[in-house]
């Protein structure tokens, strides 16, 4: 920053035209960044591509800094003209040599191998609906980029309610869309078109969230997903269960479920916030799931790795302290022979 400073100010005096741009393109590069981006994670990968204008401000403005001490030296002794050029190059690879395991994600299929294990044992010509973002990215990239899936339709819950994505569903599954009104968007389209797929008798999977209570009953849990059936399901059975534990034994990363601090995916996923994100979100709505159904031990299960990611979070603090109590309170009550009321059963 010294030698870019020193960049910026001989632009002072030989070039105002440059340094004005310089100066504006980093503070609106800075001033976009601040205010469009949700949080500050220096180890994201993404902020250097936020950043990139004020980077290659620097960057321009830093050579004309190295140019300007190497022409004050020209006349200086040996000794200094041979180490400025030395420190300067120390200097310059630094922040390479910094960053360089952070931005390097040549070697991670983290997206690629988690996208994979969310639709691999999906039915076929299944319909899917997401809430996520960043999974919505990567089964796009897998359908499209890769032919893995196509026979999947994938609906973004999140952009159901922007009409150009509305309208592009419809050009493309008019028949799905026939006699739905032209003014359905966001949750209440989700609800009609969730049951239009099950009237068809196609598959239907939803990636559960904190909104979709009504829907516990009728969810069975797949992996990551949930499968929508047209009946109350109630209680879920003992084949689900175990379908389910099987698939978190078998799953490319249970070991954030597990806490395995030996997997080899560790490292990585240590150093992509993004993908910790995901995980977080995906584990945090199943064990909601869970504790909507009364599983405590399983809720509990499914939040622990959410709180390895994010220790910091005082609601799921305090949610696992209250399933903890709960789960306390009845196995004392399975001990003594009692019920929830006190009283000794039948």
């Amino acid at each position: 920053l010294a030698v870019s400073l020193m960049g910026l100010i001989m632009f002072v005096r030989n070039s105002r035209r440059i340094l004005t741009f310089l100066l504006m393109l980093i503070a609106v590069n800075c001033a976009v960044v601040v205010f469009v981006t949700t949080e500050f994670v220096p180890t994201n990968p993404d902020l250097h591509g936020y950043l990139v204008f004020s980077i290659l401000a620097l960057a321009f403005s830093y050579g004309v800094g190295v140019l300007l001490l190497l022409d004050r030296v020209r006349h200086s002794s040996t000794l200094i003209r041979h180490l400025l050029p030395l420190a300067l190059g120390v200097i310059s690879v630094f922040p390479l040599l910094q960053h360089y395991p952070d931005a390097d994600l040549s070697g991670n299929r983290i997206a690629h191998d988690y996208g994979l294990s969310v639709v691999a044992d999906l039915d076929s010509n299944s319909v899917l609906f997401v809430d996520n973002v960043n999974l919505n990215f990567i089964l796009r990239e897998l359908r499209h980029g890769e032919g893995i899936r196509r026979d999947l339709l994938v609906f973004d819950r999140g952009l159901l309610t922007f009409d150009w994505y509305v309208a592009q569903k419809r050009r493309r599954e008019a028949d799905l869309f026939s006699g739905i009104p032209e003014n359905l968007k966001g949750d209440p389209l989700f609800v009609v078109l969730m049951r239009r797929c099950l009237s068809l008798d196609k598959p239907t999977y939803v990636e559960f969230t904190e909104r979709d209570a009504g829907l516990v009953d009728y969810l069975v849990p797949r992996g990551y997903l949930f499968l929508v059936n047209k009946a109350s399901v109630g209680e879920l059975s003992r084949k689900d269960l175990a379908h389910q534990a099987e698939w978190d034994r078998a799953n490319p990363f249970g070991f954030v479920l597990r806490g395995d601090s030996a997997d080899p995916k560790r490292e990585a996923l240590r150093r992509d916030w993004d993908a910790q994100r995901v995980f977080a979100l995906s584990f945090y709505r199943l064990g909601l799931f869970y504790e909507m159904k009364g599983l405590t031990s399983l809720a509990l299960e499914k939040f622990a790795p959410v709180a390895r990611i994010d220790p910091q979070n005082a609601e799921l603090k305090m949610k696992i302290h209250h399933l903890e109590t709960i789960q306390r309170l009845s196995e004392s009550f399975n001990r003594d022979g009692l019920s929830p009321s006190g009283k000794p059963p039948g």
